[in-house]
């Protein structure tokens, strides 16, 4: 077969050490999460030794995150944010020197 030809499928699920390699962070953080709560709605489930997560729902996960993410969404940014001037203040010394 071509190796120009050959089509890898996206994989429909993640282990642990594939989504930890995709946050940049290690698979005990992950597990930590894990059990605390889990930090993907839908969630994990077991296979055997191993803990799989939706491809799918890491990626809805992902896109809600970067919404409330200053640094991922502009819209966010107090830098965006008009702001407001205020007049300088003029000490007492000053207005009587004028």
């Amino acid at each position: 077969m071509n190796e120009s030809t050959t089509d890898e499928a996206e994989p429909t699920h993640l282990t642990t050490r594939e989504l930890a390699e995709r946050w940049r962070t290690t698979t005990n953080a992950i597990y930590t999460s894990r059990s605390k709560g889990r930090p993907i709605p839908g969630g994990s489930f077991r296979r055997g030794t191993s803990v799989l997560w939706p491809l799918a729902q890491v990626k809805a996960y992902e896109r809600e995150r970067n919404l409330l993410d200053p640094l991922c969404n502009p819209e966010l940014r107090l830098a965006n944010q008009p702001v407001e001037r205020k007049r300088p203040r003029h000490s007492a010394a000053h207005a009587e020197a004028a």
